[in-house]
């Protein structure tokens, strides 16, 4: 009886070491480049559609074609998923075929159309993946950043400042079908330009982000706009902040300059976040030099925890822009304006 007693408490013992091992294994990925696209000059026909003037928002659809808003020449390239050049989409002016001071682009993965946000942020432009016109989204309030479908007729964007007002809510939602505002949440007091590279998921009724361009993971519920988790990276940081690069007597040209900054993606129904930390070769003239150095590390969320990918080496020089499935795209504009897209797999 006390070796059965002994026996049972033992293999007990070995399970539960067992099962933590398992809980306590980091992730195991694999990431490789599939495709870029971007080329400095054209030296054979046909080769000028790759030669990039600003590749500033790309997006993929179902079937795995590149659309890149080339934002200097106001017009969308499409490419296959192998990079080839199928087709440029729209043009200059103010037709329904053209587009007018584009901001960013996004497929809607509910419809398969393709939404251009022109006209400095306030008219949503939704086209077919031939170009062919559908509808003019005239939108209720302006915005420049981010943006996600939430449904079919609605979108969960980075919202703009109020002018006047020290401080403005950070997500709002607005129904494309009525053209009506539904809601407003997150307070923040960042300045917008902060705004550029801040990202953010929805997954389980949350919305995971980082609070005030910095690198905490914050998550907050999409219903009722109430956080839900706030957790801290465990790395010294430095203040992300706004300069003037231009000033006149009735403007100023803003411009950010990013120490640090999180992003997150989502891949298989994980959330990842990818932390970005930048030094300059100058701290004093940090606004009129590059990173001398950029380090990337990845994370994932495990039981509300970031952990660390082991083995991440980061992508070198790659702004990342947007997730699709397990597809990540980035821009790289040295020494001249592509687009890169990487695969990312689990390894089960």
């Amino acid at each position: 009886m006390f070796f059965k007693k002994n026996l049972v408490i033992l293999m007990l013992i070995i399970a539960f070491v067992f099962i933590r091992g398992l809980s306590c294994q980091t992730l195991k990925i694999e990431i490789k480049e599939v495709v870029s696209i971007g080329m400095q000059e054209a030296k054979e026909p046909g080769q000028e559609p790759y030669c990039l003037s600003h590749a500033g928002s790309p997006d993929i659809d179902g079937q795995g074609n590149i659309y890149i808003l080339d934002g200097r020449e106001d017009c969308v390239k499409k490419f296959d998923i192998k990079g080839k050049y199928i087709r440029t989409i729209l043009a200059k002016g103010k037709g329904p075929k053209e587009i007018s001071n584009p901001v960013r682009i996004g497929i809607n993965p509910y419809s398969g159309t393709l939404f251009i946000l022109h006209e400095y942020g306030f008219i949503l432009k939704e086209v077919d993946t031939q170009g062919n016109f559908i509808k003019n989204h005239i939108l209720p309030v302006q915005f420049f950043h981010y943006f996600q479908f939430l449904e079919k007729d609605k979108i969960l964007f980075i919202a703009k400042d109020i002018y006047g007002k020290e401080s403005y809510p950070l997500f709002k939602i607005v129904n494309l079908e009525t053209g009506k505002l539904e809601k407003s949440f997150v307070n923040t007091s960042t300045e917008v330009v902060l705004n550029q590279k801040m990202r953010f998921v929805v997954m389980d009724g949350l919305i995971w982000f980082s609070g005030d361009n910095q690198v905490d993971i914050i998550a907050y519920y999409l219903e009722k706009g109430n956080l839900k988790h706030k957790i801290p990276f465990e790395i010294p940081l430095k203040k992300n902040f706004v300069k003037v690069i231009a000033k006149g007597k009735n403007y100023a040209t803003l411009d950010a300059v990013f120490y640090n900054y999180s992003q997150p993606f989502l891949v298989e129904d994980k959330v990842f976040w990818l932390f970005t930390l930048n030094q300059f070769e100058n701290e004093k003239a940090r606004e009129k030099s590059f990173p001398k150095s950029t380090t990337q590390e990845l994370y994932f969320l495990k039981e509300g925890k970031p952990v660390k990918i082991d083995l991440f080496n980061g992508f070198q020089g790659l702004d990342f822009v947007r997730a699709r499935k397990n597809k990540l795209l980035f821009i790289c504009d040295d020494p001249y304006p592509q687009i890169k897209v990487f695969e990312l797999k689990l390894i089960k």
